[in-house]
């Protein structure tokens, strides 16, 4: 996902005569993002920040540093966003599972409430089993790696529902590795978000969006 991006940012600036420079941040550097020596007013032309783990403050302090910043996949008062159309395919999905599969016990895993791409595609899917009559079992996790979805849907191999909504590929596929260990009849239905391209290498191959 973040690959993809990078990518197409880096395409559109080069055509416009600019260079991207790709910075990897930390919790510590993410928390200080206006003394980061790379960010300073001077030293570049602008700001693109990927992701939806930016503390606000840390936002705010950039923003008030002065010099074009857009978000991606987050939202900030008075800046720029591009984002998912998150509800959409959360939609999409959400009624293939309900209404081409008849699925009435769902699960859905996300990362923190507050990330607007966890937040949007929940709700969606929320409409979407209230519609339906179906039950809809909620976790978040600290993020949304592979890692995070394999822990995310341990509580739920006990009992586990008939479908799992996934709020991307790599909590899908995550979610997948660890539900293998149950007996195939009770294997529920795992999909994701963001048709990444390890999504067609699971077996079987990952339904995304």
């Amino acid at each position: 996902f973040s690959a993809r991006i990078l990518d197409g940012a880096s395409r559109a600036l080069h055509r416009e005569g600019y260079d991207l420079l790709y910075m990897s941040v930390d919790d510590d550097a993410a928390s200080r993002l206006r003394g980061l020596a790379a960010a300073r007013h001077g030293r570049t032309d602008g700001a693109l920040l990927l992701g939806p783990a930016f503390p606000r403050e840390g936002i705010a302090a950039l923003q008030a540093a002065g010099g074009p910043m857009v978000l991606i996949d987050n939202r900030f008062d008075g800046l720029d966003a591009v984002l998912a159309d998150n509800r959409r395919g959360a939609t999409l999905i959400a009624r293939h599972l309900v209404e081409d599969h008849g699925y009435r016990r769902l699960a859905c895993i996300g990362g923190p409430e507050a990330w607007p791409s966890t937040a949007e595609r929940v709700a969606a899917t929320r409409r979407i089993a209230r519609q339906a009559g179906a039950s809809l079992q909620v976790i978040h996790a600290a993020e949304t790696t592979m890692r995070d979805g394999a822990e995310a849907v341990a509580p739920l191999l006990d009992d586990p529902p008939d479908a799992i909504v996934a709020v991307n590929d790599a909590m899908a596929l995550g979610a997948m590795h660890r539900i293998g260990r149950l007996p195939s009849r009770r294997r529920p239905a795992v999909v994701g978000f963001d048709d990444i391209a390890w999504a067609q290498l699971a077996d079987p191959p990952l339904t995304t969006v």
